[in-house]
């Protein structure tokens, strides 16, 4: 497209700099400012990568680790004015005592950027602000309420057409055979605080692994 988005495709896994994400659509040319990433000893396994548009720049987040399921997981951050050259900015801050960070989504307002994120090893997940990439806000923990075992988002934001921000997000409550259930849940102001908004209608045949939902603007009040 305008920004040279190119399709990757059947890469899941493989290190850099043959891939940047797991099949996702992505700049390869990504790959270019990968040097300029601190060294992290083993942390070339990237994956969930997530962009947004915020001034002049085109940021995007992913999650960095020696392999898909591990507990040293970050959130590195780049920048790229044309979608083509792109540069590390920095790292996500990190909460104390969490362990792998996962999934992240950045999303800008006319304002702020927010970045999301859930932690697997608590089975919690969490959400901080920046507007310039310098400094963030302290991480908060997401607490919507609803679910006593895990409650996770990996869905980007939208806004709606009233203004208010939503978000998709899955969990379950304690018990062997409880399973997931998804909801949309809801800021009114511009993503400092979060309630249950609704329950995404669960398929009838769908017995697990209700998750990881997305959500786009579909006109007006409607959202797909």
């Amino acid at each position: 497209g305008e920004v040279g988005l190119t399709q990757l495709s059947g890469t899941h896994g493989k290190p850099f700099p043959d891939n940047i994400v797991n099949g996702s659509i992505l700049n390869v040319r990504m790959a270019e400012g990968l040097a300029k990433v601190p060294d992290v000893p083993g942390l070339r396994y990237a994956g969930f990568p997530s962009v947004t548009r915020y001034g002049d720049y085109f940021y995007a987040v992913y999650r960095a680790g020696t392999a898909h399921f591990t507990e040293d997981g970050r959130i590195p951050i780049m920048r790229s004015i044309d979608g083509r050259a792109w540069e590390f900015v920095g790292f996500a801050p990190t909460p104390a005592g969490t362990l792998d960070q996962r999934d992240p989504t950045i999303y800008a307002t006319s304002t702020k950027v927010l970045i999301t994120w859930f932690e697997a090893n608590g089975r919690r997940s969490w959400i901080t602000s920046t507007t310039d990439f310098a400094t963030f806000t302290p991480p908060e923990m997401l607490d919507f309420g609803g679910w006593t075992y895990s409650q996770f988002v990996c869905s980007p934001i939208i806004e709606a057409g009233d203004g208010s921000l939503l978000m998709c997000a899955y969990g379950r409550n304690l018990g062997a055979t409880e399973q997931h259930t998804m909801r949309v849940i809801r800021s009114g102001d511009g993503g400092t605080t979060w309630t249950y908004l609704s329950e995404v209608p669960k398929p009838v045949e769908l017995t697990q692994h209700f998750v990881e939902g997305v959500m786009s603007p579909a006109g007006g009040n409607r959202v797909i």
